[in-house]
């Protein structure tokens, strides 16, 4: 399992998400207020063996590239009513 924190902060908010891995890679999608989102590991060096950041469809979110961003995306969604 990799990207545990962003599957720990969806847990807490009691979001249902789906999980795959794709050749090493997580992939990660949830929907919130009928908006899919989608988080995907990258990997960018030469070698091909070890992750480089994450990409995201989150708009407007400052830490692009980290767990930690998107983390603090999720503790910040607030249900419509």
């Amino acid at each position: 399992m990799r990207l545990l924190k962003v599957q720990k902060a969806l847990q807490q908010k009691g979001i249902k998400y789906e999980y795959e891995e794709i050749h090493g890679l997580a992939r990660l999608h949830f929907v919130f207020n009928g908006t899919g989102y989608t988080v995907d590991e990258l990997r960018g060096n030469k070698d091909k063996t070890s992750t480089t950041g994450i990409w995201t469809n989150i708009d407007g979110l400052g830490n692009r590239g980290t767990q930690d961003g998107v983390v603090e995306f999720i503790k910040a969604l607030t249900p419509c009513i």
